[in-house]
């Protein structure tokens, strides 16, 4: 019965998935403008033509013997009617070339939506015909005027030409080209695959261009903006600032934590976690358990402990210390003990660190509310990965988000058109889940599961999976939640 269930809900699922087109997503703008088609010029008008005298050598006017008159007496010729000349039309004098005149707009502060201060100087000063201009100074205005670690800065070069284009490079504190981030937290690549460090930049008509640092991974320190105006480069540099938490504690997980306690929740950190990031997550928590409580009525028995790391490599560590086996999992949650909450290492952008920890959350605020069930993997993790995306679609950087979504919906959509779809009985074991090593599967374990689940919260609601999984909690079967709860319900039976 288990196995019929699961494979008619596999066949329903992927039959929605086979249908269903994801929109390609929209190429998100980058800081870089587009360059005009057309640029103004002034005509210059052509220098008149002097006319040259020639001078013709006498050996030209000497007269041949043909020219000479001849002495011997010739008849006279009978008169002929000459036809009257008929006038030449003489050349039309070329108009000359008129300078055209081109009226360049006064640069002066103009109303923009962007959140760094514009301050516009004057124009340049006229030259006389023929003399050199001097080269034209730039600024460099960044907002906030001393970033913090963790955080996006936003950068405005003004005072360049218009339409003009620069070269824009930045370096870390330890010297090491940056890899370019754009404001939808993609990082860009050539066609060979590598990081792309530098970008072409336009001005637009007042001379100014703009561009937005996405700074979850920047680490604080001196950093360098280097800007390549044709042949010369300026350097110029600004201080990344780490936010100064003062803790209130400390703790040792297989490493020394400290304790941030925030307004919604207590967070242990450990060095080189920006504490911009530690003090920002807070929002995201309030938003995970607003948007759960509204949407399916899921909520955690108490705020969870929040405890961040540095990287994968630490939360291995920490994991061990523990007693979890992390496997290939970037976070992990304990339900029981004083040691309960979230852990998670934060080497990654901003809305992949707030996916996981939703993700996480939801699977914490599950095992609260369920008890101490077996769940099936792909109904327990596709659960939290639908609650991941869909509330960090209603976030700051929707868009940002878009991109994997429709990644994982189409990594499902090509394996049920080739044939190469798992079977959701082969996805109930929480251990065998956990025990793969490759990432093609594990991505499509994951992707497969979220698609399912989405079947189900779209078409019977988005509380759904919940319900599903505390009617488990209560001792129902799988086969009995979805047949008499669903199916039932819908049959008439």
């Amino acid at each position: 019965m288990r196995l019929g269930l699961t494979a008619a809900l596999t066949a329903v699922a992927l039959f929605a998935l086979a249908g269903c087109s994801q929109p390609s997503p929209t190429p998100g703008s980058t800081a870089q403008q587009a360059v005009p088609t057309a640029t103004a010029t002034t005509a210059v008008p052509a220098p008149a033509s002097t006319p040259t005298t020639q001078s013709i050598p006498p050996a030209q006017i000497n007269p041949t013997a043909a020219s000479l008159a001849q002495a011997t007496v010739t008849p006279q010729p009978t008169a002929t009617t000459v036809p009257p000349l008929t006038p030449l039309p003489l050349p039309t004098t070329a108009p000359t070339a008129t300078p055209v005149h081109v009226q360049v707009p006064t640069l002066v502060p103009t109303p923009t939506p962007t959140r760094v201060p514009l301050e516009v100087g004057p124009g340049p000063t006229p030259t006389e015909p023929g003399s050199t201009p001097e080269p034209q100074e730039f600024s460099l205005a960044i907002e906030p005027a001393e970033p913090f670690s963790g955080r996006d800065a936003f950068f405005t070069l003004q005072g360049l030409d218009p339409w003009e284009r620069v070269t824009v490079q930045l370096f870390d504190p330890a010297g090491k080209p940056a890899e370019w981030v754009t404001e939808y937290e993609s990082y860009l690549t050539d066609a060979n695959d590598n990081p792309v460090t530098e970008r072409h930049l336009y001005a637009d008509a007042q001379g100014r261009t703009s561009w937005r640092r996405v700074g979850t991974r920047d680490q604080a320190g001196e950093w360098t903006v280097r800007v390549t105006q044709e042949d010369t480069t300026t350097t110029l540099t600004y201080p990344m600032n780490q936010l100064t938490l003062t803790p209130i504690g400390s703790k040792t997980l297989g490493l020394e934590f400290r304790l941030y306690q925030g307004p919604r929740s207590n967070t242990y950190y450990t060095g080189n976690v920006p504490g911009a990031l530690t003090v920002d997550l807070q929002d995201h928590l309030k938003l995970v358990t607003d948007s759960l409580r509204s949407l399916s009525g899921l909520q955690s028995d108490q705020t969870p402990t929040i405890y961040l790391v540095a990287d994968l490599g630490l939360l291995k560590q920490v994991s061990e210390s523990t007693g979890s086996t992390l496997g290939f999992a970037d976070g992990y949650y304990r339900s029981a003990g004083e040691d309960s909450g979230v852990y998670m290492h934060t080497d990654s952008l901003l809305t992949g660190i707030q996916r996981l920890f939703t993700h996480e959350y939801v699977h914490l605020a599950l095992s609260e509310t369920v008890g101490p069930v077996d769940l099936p993997s792909w109904l327990n993790e596709g659960t939290a990965t639908y609650y991941e995306y869909l509330i960090s679609l209603s976030g700051d950087r929707a868009i940002a988000n878009k991109h994997p979504l429709y990644r994982s919906a189409t990594l499902a959509k090509n394996a049920a058109q080739s044939g190469d779809v798992l079977a959701l009985t082969n996805l109930e074991d929480q251990d065998a889940w956990n025990s793969q090593t490759e990432e093609d599967r594990i991505d499509l374990q994951y992707a497969q599961s979220h698609m399912a689940v989405r079947y189900l919260a779209e078409t019977y609601g988005t509380s759904t999976p919940i319900d599903m999984m505390t009617r488990m909690g209560q001792g129902a079967t799988l086969s009995e939640v979805f047949f008499r709860d669903r199916w039932g319900r819908i049959l008439g039976f």
